[in-house]
């Protein structure tokens, strides 16, 4: 620190010396776990050297690879991987045998690992330790580094023999090593134990976790990260064999440390233990299920259990596009997640459900409606499944359950011979009884993440008791399975309806303060009801839940009835137009309903988180299992009492949902811009105007004009399609939309949704300025699908018909925003592409004049992560 501020004062803030000695001090801060401050430190450095001596520089390229490294510390891979790659590439070209070069490519592997792309990060890593076996006396350390980084890549290829051997190999080679990097041979025992953890291996697990704590305890101290992380995983061990008490004392200790701020770091294969997970273990710990000799149970806490099998194996590690696997969903009253870390994803049940099993005499009857999205589709048509609850059997646990649990503890017993004997659930098909809920998908042949949820009732179907959310990442590359750095394999609770199906509770700075789900279903062969549900979450520790049921489906209205409202609307010349659009909405949802006083609660709640300008987040899924999307914003249009007041911001997915973070930002831009538009009136005039103001600005790339072209855009592939690497790209089109098929000015000259095979970088958006590209009917919702499937993160359309002239102003106030924001600097310039869109649709309402065109700008639904942003002047180059 005093050769910083020494160099400060002899040399300047910004002299190569002192961003030198600024990133001595991060590193130090680095290796005292002072994560928040060293990453100040070495993003100031890192742009300061890069803007002063360039991005080639060395000193540049080390602190790259410290931002890297650090960025792995956090569990933040995918941060991470670019700065090591910029390191890495540039010291290859000029020395690639020298062991600073290897060191880098090892890091770059370590990271490729955590990423998905395993195979690449094995090559890279066999290669580093070759050319040190070349190297005799030099790079020993770095090595035992690459021999356990292989071990990792091998565990997720399903090679576990052989990752032991790599663990032990680099746990041995480390033994001799100097003091400095004894701290890891601590970590490549923590990575053994991990492995022999999950194949049952429980007491030699237990025996390397103590040896990796002790070691960092003396060498780190008790309270740095990596510390913190060797107790919670010597903590779950001890849980797994039912060494409650120790057990209890471990979660305690992390308990505290997390409380202060001190964060246990993600390892290769488990998540961060967050506030919540630990004092879930604590209370688990302290409170457990427990069989004595006579097989007396006392513990009476449901867990839901959730697994995949392909070919009756589990699937621990991602799914492989194009494959059938088979979902088992259980209720018992063991966590499976602790006697078979890895395989089983566990979590308690909802307290609303445990209320309700509490107050039952023997059986509780229930209906689960499953909703599969994102990288996962049904093998077979899904509909409502009956489930019986035996509730006596989650307080008394019989002599068979004593014995399977030993056998299923010891691997002697797979997960789904365990349910058998322990489920309290039971489903009845073709009248015969299964013990476990079982779904056949299919992992789609895009990759990603695949949703699997559960809306659970009571037996009528109409009072919600809890939502089950299981993730699982499909493809080696798949991206959108985490939250906040770390893995999220599965939420439950009602609460989790105030999350995106990834498990975000906000986006931005802004937090998902309600929730609106719609579930229509199908009874029997002809009857259809639906069925809504708000969440309200402002409340976060007791959110209150309202539900009720609707006369008729929401989606049968928007597909007949509003279709003809917003036409009359449109035509109208009365500034209360929109009234007729917005009060059918309100009382389909509110009014036209079976529990009339339950809803009406709830459009209260509405209005409130109205005046409150909250975001809520709007799911609706139809009877095969579809998910729609809901034009909420007209509920604020028309202007009369009877009028949602406020502005209330709403969330809505699409069927891949991925949410970056700050630092990604759109800089180029692709127009599909007509000549003209048939049958609109001096279309060509604006449209020209358009074209004028934004070509040869520098972040408009390209113009398409014709429909040729616009195909030949929609078809190639994409110049920055690298998945990690590249700059999200941005579209806007604007066109003639009906049946899944564009048009400019000539009905005869189309292009298809199925011609859209462009992949598009993570963070993409398309504005698409189009009628119904976001309607009700598959057909054209088709070019918004394949949108998001190939990328596009953010979609901003409409469901309905679109005022043509409504629609080119929009386009062109959209278009001068943009360029204002590209080449205005600032912190105070609001860059979302959402808040420059809603300010365009605002203009174009007030410079059209009358208040339907000012109401118009509901019409249009924001799907996606409404977090993406334009780049800053010369960010992102």
């Amino acid at each position: 620190m005093q050769r910083l501020e020494k160099s400060k004062a002899h040399f300047g803030k910004d002299s190569q010396i002192t961003l030198g000695a600024l990133n001595d001090v991060a590193i130090a801060k680095l290796r005292s776990g002072d994560y928040l401050t060293a990453e100040e430190d070495l993003l100031l450095s890192y742009e300061g050297l890069k803007n002063s001596v360039g991005i080639n520089d060395p000193m540049t390229l080390t602190v790259a690879n410290n931002l890297g490294f650090l960025y792995q510390s956090k569990g933040e891979f995918q941060k991470a991987t670019p700065y090591v790659e910029v390191a890495y590439k540039t010291l290859k070209q000029h020395a690639p045998s020298d062991w600073r070069t290897l060191a880098i490519q090892n890091n770059l592997a370590e990271n490729y690992v955590m990423v998905g792309r395993v195979d690449e990060a094995e090559n890279f890593l066999r290669d580093v330790i070759d050319q040190l076996d070349q190297q005799p006396g030099r790079g020993e350390a770095l090595k035992y580094e690459a021999t356990n980084n292989l071990g990792t890549a091998l565990v997720k290829q399903g090679k576990v023999e052989e990752a032991v051997r790599q663990f032990q190999s680099a746990i041995d080679g480390q033994q001799n090593s100097p003091s400095g990097y004894l701290i890891r041979a601590d970590v490549y025992r923590a990575n053994l134990a991990s492995v022999l953890a999950r194949q049952g291996e429980l007491d030699a697990a237990a025996a390397l976790y103590e040896q990796a704590l002790q070691g960092r305890q003396d060498l780190l101290g008790e309270w740095h990260p990596e510390t913190v992380r060797a107790v919670v995983d010597l903590g779950q061990v001890y849980h797994q064999q039912y060494r409650m008490a120790e057990a209890a004392v471990l979660y305690s200790r992390a308990l505290e440390a997390a409380e202060a701020g001190v964060q246990p770091v993600a390892g290769p294969f488990g998540s961060v233990a967050t506030v919540a997970g630990l004092q879930q273990r604590y209370a688990d710990a302290t409170n457990k299920r427990t069989l004595d000799q006579n097989g007396s149970g006392l513990q009476h806490k449901p867990y839901w259990n959730g697994w995949f099998e392909r070919d009756g194996v589990y699937t621990q590690e991602n799914l492989t596009p194009d494959h059938e696997y088979s979902f088992f969903l259980d209720l018992s009253a063991y966590d499976y997640s602790m006697l078979l870390a890895g395989a089983v994803a566990s979590m308690e049940a909802d307290r609303r459900l445990v209320e309700r099993l509490e107050q039952a005499d023997e059986k509780l009857r229930l209906r689960l409606r499953p909703l599969l999205a994102g990288a996962i589709e049904p093998a077979e048509p899904i509909e409502d499944i009956r489930v019986t609850i035996e509730t006596e059997r989650l307080n008394v646990a019989s002599v068979d359950e004593k014995e399977a649990y030993e056998a299923f503890r010891a691997g002697e017993m797979n997960a789904r011979a365990f349910s058998s004997i322990v489920s309290v659930a039971s489903v009845r098909s073709q009248r015969k009884k299964y013990p476990t809920i079982h779904i056949p998908v299919i992992a789609s042949e895009t990759t990603g993440c695949g949703i699997v949820a559960f809306s659970v009732w009571d037996e009528s179907g109409v009072v919600p008791l809890d939502y089950l959310v299981f993730r699982v990442a499909v493809g080696e590359q798949a991206t959108g399975c985490l939250t906040d750095g770390r893995a999220a394999p599965f939420d439950s609770g009602l609460n989790s309806l105030l999350a995106t199906s990834g498990g975000k509770r906000s986006i931005g700075d802004r937090k998902i303060e309600a929730g609106l789900h719609l579930f229509e279903v199908k009874q029997g062969i002809r009857r259809t009801r639906a069925f809504a549900v708000l969440v309200d979450g402002r409340d976060a520790n007791n959110p209150d839940i309202y539900n009720w049921e609707l006369d008729s489906l929401l989606s049968d209205n928007l597909n007949k009835v509003m279709p003809g409202k917003l036409s009359i609307a449109h035509s109208s010349k009365d500034d209360g137009a929109f009234a007729a659009v917005s009060n059918e909405l309100r009382a389909v949802l509110f009014e036209r309903v079976r529990d009339k006083e339950m809803a009406s609660r709830a459009w209260e709640v509405l209005k409130e988180l109205g005046q409150e300008k909250k975001l809520v987040a709007i799911r609706l899924t139809d009877t095969v299992g579809d998910i729609l999307y809901v034009p909420l914003g007209l509920l604020h249009s028309g202007g009369g009492e009877q009028s949602l007041p406020g502005s209330l911001s709403f969330l809505q997915p699409l069927p891949y949902e991925r949410y970056g973070d700050a630092d990604r930002c759109v800089k180029n831009w692709s127009y599909l811009l007509p000549h003209k538009l048939s049958g609109v009136i001096n279309s060509d005039s604006t449209l020209r105007a358009i074209d004028s103001n934004i070509r040869d600005t520098g972040w408009v790339r390209r113009i398409f004009n014709t429909v040729p072209d616009s195909i030949e855009y929609l078809s190639g592939a994409s110049a920055n399609s690298q998945p990690g690497g590249a700059l999200p790209e941005g579209m806007v089109s604007i066109a003639h939309h009906a049946d899944g098929q564009f048009w400019f000015d000539d009905e005869r000259d189309k292009f298809i949704a199925d011609a859209i095979q462009r992949t598009y970088p993570p963070g993409s958006v398309a504005v698409m300025v189009a009628c119904e590209a976001a309607g009700m009917d598959y057909e054209n919702r088709k070019a918004l699908s394949r949108l998001n499937q190939h990328g596009v993160d953010l979609i901003i359309a409409a469901p309905f018909q679109v005022s043509a002239t409504y629609a080119l102003e929009v386009t062109k106030h959209l278009s001068d925003l943009m360029k204002d924001a590209h080449s205005t600097s600032g912190p105070g310039v609001d860059r979302r592409i959402v808040s420059l869109f809603n300010r365009a649709a605002a203009r174009a309402g007030e410079e059209l004049g009358t208040q339907r065109y000012k109401d118009m700008r509901h019409e249009f639904l924001v799907l996606g992560d409404q977090g993406v942003r334009l780049c800053a002047p010369g960010e992102g180059r």
